[in-house]
C-alpha cells in the first residue's frame, strides 16, 4: 500500500500568509521572541516550518517553541495553528542538527534571511548610488507597504497564472536549492544519455535551424510575455529538442551545441514559469537546465542558471539570502573564459539580494563592480541567452535596488534610463519599469505623477499576458492605499478594473 502524504497543516499556512511572512521570516521572528532564550531545542528554522505546514510536525513541540510561533503568527492558542503540545506520535526529543554540506551558508559570508523590518541600520553608500530618502521618509518601501506575496496574487486571480486554478500552486522550495549548487560548485559531472538513441543523424543543419527557432521564441516571449508563448516552448522541448538530445551526433561539436540548445530551452521554459507565477514550475526547469549543463561541462550556462535564474526566483519569492547564496555560487564557479557581461549580471542580482536585505553598502559596492564588469565587456562576443543584458538592463536592476532602499529620486533616474534603452518590442519590461516608477512617485508623494505613470503602466501590461506585469501593476494599487480617498488615485483604480481586472 502507498505511503500517504501528509495531511498539509492549512491553519498555520493561512496564518502565516495573513501575516504577509515567509518561512524564514516566521523562524526569524520566532527566534527573537523572548519564550525561546530558554529553550533546549535549538533555533527553529524554515525548514521547520515547512515540515510544520507539510503535516510533518504537529505534536510534540516544546511549549517555548509553541509561545513564540503563536506571538508571531498573532494567535492565543497553539490549536487555531494546528499544534498542540501533547504527542501523537513518537518525535525525535533531541534537537535537530544541520547537515553540514560541502557549501554552507558560512562559505560565502552570509545569514539566514532577514526581513526587511529587522535589517540593522546600514552605513549610507558611497559614490555614485545614494541612499537617502525624502525627508520625513524612514526606512524601506517594504516596512510601509510589504510587497505582495506571489501566491496571493495567484490565489487571488489563478487566471493570470496560465488560467490553472488557485489550489494548483506548486510553491518554490528554496531547500531544494543546495544540493544541486553543491553538486555543480564540486564539479560534478553526470553520464551523457545515451540509453534511448534514435537512428536519426543530427547535424549543424538541424542544429541551426533549432537554433533560430529558439531565438524567435525568445523574441516572442519579450514582447508579448509567457502565457502567449508557452505552448509553443512546450512543443519545441517535446518534439525537436528531444529529437536533437536522443539522436546521433555527428561529433563533440554538434553535440555540445545540441545540449547548449536544449540548455536554452530549459531556461526559457523556466522563465515563461516564473512569468505566469507558476514558480515551483519555473525551480525544476531551472533545475533540468542546470543538470544539463552538468552533462555537457557547460559551466558558463551553468554558472547563469544558479546565480541569476534561480537567484532571482529565489528574490522574488521571497528568498533574499537564498537567492544571494546562489548568485555567490555561482560566481565562486564561474570558469576562466566567462564572459564580462555575466560577472556583471550576477553582481547585479547579489546588488538586488542586499537591496532586498536592507544592506545599502554592499548593494551599492556590488553595483559598481558589475558596472565595471559590463564597461570591460562592452563591444565583446556574448552568448545570446545573455544578449539582453545591457546598460539598459542594469539601469533596470539599479532602479530596484533603489526602490527596495527607499533612495526615491535615485530609482526614478534609473528607471527612466531603463525605459529609454529597452526598446519598444520590450512591452513587458516596459510595463514592469513604468509600474515601478509609479510606485516610487508615490511614495515619495507624487500621488498626481504616480496615477499619470500607473495608466501608462496598465496600458501597457494589458497587451501582454504576462502574470509579472500584472503582479506589478496589483504592487502599485497595493502601494496607493494610504492615498486611496484621492480623486486621482479613485480614477485609477477605475481604469484598472475596466483594463486590467485581474491586477484588483
Amino acid at each position: 500500500m502507498p505511503k500517504r502524504d501528509p495531511v498539509p497543516n492549512r491553519l498555520f499556512w493561512n496564518a502565516r500568509l495573513r501575516m504577509d511572512l515567509s518561512r524564514p521570516e516566521v523562524a526569524d521572528a520566532a527566534n527573537r521572541e523572548p519564550a525561546l532564550a530558554t529553550c533546549t531545542h535549538g533555533a527553529l528554522n524554515e525548514n521547520t516550518i515547512g515540515r510544520i505546514e507539510q503535516g510533518r510536525i504537529g505534536g510534540g513541540m516544546c511549549p517555548e517553541r509553541l509561545a513564540a510561533l503563536c506571538a508571531v503568527l498573532g494567535v492565543k492558542d497553539a490549536a487555531d495553528i494546528g499544534l498542540i503540545a501533547e504527542r501523537r506520535r513518537p518525535t525525535r526529543s533531541a534537537p535537530t542538527q544541520r547537515r553540514k554540506s560541502a557549501v554552507s551558508v558560512d562559505d560565502f559570508g552570509m545569514t539566514a534571511d532577514v526581513p526587511t523590518a529587522y535589517a540593522a541600520p546600514c552605513e549610507t553608500p558611497t559614490e555614485s548610488y545614494s541612499v537617502a530618502g525624502p525627508v520625513g521618509f524612514m526606512g524601506s518601501p517594504s516596512e510601509i507597504t510589504p510587497p505582495l506575496s506571489r501566491e496571493a496574487i495567484h490565489r487571488s486571480h489563478p487566471a493570470i497564472a496560465l488560467d490553472r486554478p488557485a489550489s494548483s500552486y506548486v510553491p518554490f522550495r528554496p531547500a531544494a536549492l543546495d544540493a544541486p549548487a553543491q553538486q555543480w560548485l564540486r564539479g560534478d559531472s553526470r553520464p551523457a544519455r545515451t540509453g534511448l538513441r534514435g537512428t536519426l543523424s543530427i547535424g549543424f543543419g538541424d542544429v541551426d535551424q533549432a537554433a533560430r527557432r529558439l531565438q524567435n521564441l525568445r523574441d516572442l516571449d519579450h514582447g508579448l510575455g509567457a502565457g502567449a508563448v508557452h505552448s509553443q516552448v512546450a512543443d519545441f522541448i517535446d518534439v525537436p529538442v528531444r529529437r536533437l538530445i536522443y539522436g546521433w551526433h555527428d561529433g563533440e561539436a554538434v553535440r555540445s551545441e545540441v545540449y547548449r540548445i536544449a540548455v536554452g530551452a530549459r531556461e526559457l521554459a523556466g522563465y515563461q514559469a516564473v512569468d505566469s507565477g507558476a514558480d515551483g514550475v519555473a525551480q525544476r526547469h531551472y533545475l533540468h537546465a542546470l543538470s544539463l549543463t552538468m552533462e555537457s561541462d557547460n559551466r558558463t550556462f551553468g554558472a547563469y542558471l544558479l546565480g541569476v535564474s534561480l537567484g532571482h526566483l529565489a528574490l522574488h519569492c521571497g528568498y533574499p539570502s537564498h537567492g544571494l547564496r546562489m548568485a555567490q555560487i555561482g560566481r565562486s564557479g564561474l570558469p576562466a573564459e566567462a564572459p564580462e557581461v555575466l560577472h556583471a549580471c550576477l553582481w547585479a542580482v547579489i546588488a538586488r539580494c542586499y537591496a532586498r536585505l536592507g544592506d545599502a553598502l554592499s548593494c551599492s559596492t556590488a553595483l559598481r563592480t558589475g558596472e565595471r564588469h559590463l564597461a570591460r565587456g562592452e563591444g565583446s562576443e556574448r552568448p545570446e541567452w545573455i544578449g539582453y543584458f545591457t546598460p539598459a538592463y542594469l539601469s533596470d536592476e539599479v532602479a530596484h535596488c533603489m526602490f527596495d532602499l527607499g533612495s526615491h529620486r535615485t530609482a526614478q533616474h534609473e528607471v527612466k534610463q531603463a525605459v529609454a534603452g529597452v526598446g519598444a518590442g520590450r512591452v513587458r519590461r516596459l510595463a514592469i519599469d513604468t509600474a515601478l516608477f509609479a510606485s516610487s512617485l508615490a511614495a515619495a508623494g507624487s500621488v498626481d505623477e504616480a496615477c499619470s505613470r500607473g495608466r501608462e503602466a496598465v496600458d501597457l501590461a494589458a497587451r501582454t499576458t504576462s502574470a509579472r506585469a500584472v503582479q506589478r501593476v496589483a504592487q502599485l494599487r497595493a502601494d496607493l492605499i494610504p492615498f486611496e480617498d484621492t480623486a486621482c488615485v479613485i480614477d485609477l483604480i477605475d481604469y484598472i478594473r475596466t483594463t486590467l481586472p485581474a491586477a484588483l
